[in-house]
């Protein structure tokens, strides 16, 4: 059965014309890998590692923040919208994780520091990842100043999330952006839990998501780059996606 999934996995990337790493546990036991050590510009991922450094640090959550105007970004989120003049710092990484938000995600860079987050992720031996800049800081960007992940890290970081407990898993159960590796089934299979966080750029779309179906679980990071037709990215997503959930659901 497993050997079953990865050629049909392995089908999906037959003379692919476009950059992509990925990497798929199941029940805990990696079992596919494809440059699964590749660094690609993050994107959103990168928000994982400020949630976990976030997580264990003693930054009280129930701290109020007063928001700077000049980390209100465009993109992803709510924060540029409603603007509050205040949120507290649960808030503020409910809204990173669960909406993306950008704003939110450059106020907690701002309050946990840049150099922290990535002293963590050196503690925690992470190589590919790292956060050289806020979210929409296109300067920063034409200056090649860039966040970078891999998909094994992805799996990685999105693992060490979870594992804060239900506060921060509820967060990425609760993601609003389900439309890549859940999207064939989110809205019709109830029995299917997926935790997941997605980022997205110009010619560049993730997804990192941990499966559960009752005493089953998985784990996929596909990380993807350099493509010409998004729609024909987004089906592979969503077909590798659908795919895991058969395997899950044909274990028990």
């Amino acid at each position: 059965m497993k050997d079953d999934l990865i050629s049909k996995i392995n089908q999906f990337f037959e003379n692919a014309n476009f950059q992509y790493g990925i990497e798929i546990k199941l029940d805990g036991k990696i079992v596919f890998q494809k440059n699964s050590d590749f660094s690609f510009p993050s994107a959103s991922l990168i928000k994982m590692a400020i949630l976990a450094t976030l997580m264990d640090s003693d930054i009280p959550l129930s701290q109020e923040v007063s928001l700077n105007r000049e980390n209100i970004v465009e993109g992803s989120g709510i924060i540029q919208v409603i603007q509050p003049k205040a949120l507290s710092v649960r808030e503020l990484a409910g809204l990173m994780i669960s909406v993306s938000d950008n704003s939110a995600t450059n106020e907690l860079i701002d309050l946990i520091g840049r150099s922290s987050v990535n002293k963590w992720l050196r503690d925690h031996f992470y190589e590919q990842t790292v956060l050289k800049r806020k979210m929409m800081d296109i300067n920063a960007l034409s200056n090649g100043f860039d966040n970078n992940i891999s998909a094994h890290e992805a799996i990685r970081l999105l693992e060490q999330c979870l594992q804060f407990g239900n506060l921060t898993a509820n967060w990425f159960l609760n993601q609003q952006f389900k439309y890549k590796l859940p999207g064939n089934f989110i809205e019709e299979d109830e029995g299917t839990k997926t935790y997941n966080k997605t980022g997205e750029g110009e010619n560049l779309d993730h997804d990192v998501c941990h499966f559960v179906y009752q005493d089953h679980n998985a784990d996929v990071a596909l990380l993807t780059d350099d493509f010409a037709v998004r729609s024909e990215i987004i089906s592979i997503f969503n077909k590798i996606g659908q795919e895991i959930v058969n395997f899950l659901k044909n274990k028990n």
